[in-house]
């Protein structure tokens, strides 16, 4: 999940939540009890993720940003419209590395 997404920049400012795509913090905690693992707990920056990376001497490849948000409302038609022109605000983020 990518941090800096449109919906994850909403939810800090306005509802006080620190997270775009995972759920309520405590049953991600809990997690480990049901599933043996918690999923996702947190988003990130791609900086984040290629500077943690690179410091197993991999190599950025390619920059990838996907999602868009499915409500026909006139919010998410805006939100699709800029994540158009800026697509490091989409919800997801993939990054390709070699070694």
């Amino acid at each position: 999940p990518n941090l800096r997404s449109i919906k994850g920049i909403i939810n800090f400012l306005f509802r006080s939540k620190a997270y775009s795509c995972a759920g309520d913090l405590h049953w991600e905690w809990k997690k480990i009890e049901e599933f043996g693992h918690m999923g996702h707990i947190r988003e990130y920056t791609s900086r984040e993720v290629i500077h943690l990376l690179e410091q197993i001497r991999l190599e950025l490849d390619e920059v990838i940003y996907e999602g868009n948000f499915s409500s026909p409302s006139w919010k998410g038609k805006i939100a699709n419209f800029i994540m158009a022109i800026f697509p490091q605000f989409r919800p997801n983020m993939r990054l390709v590395f070699r070694k």
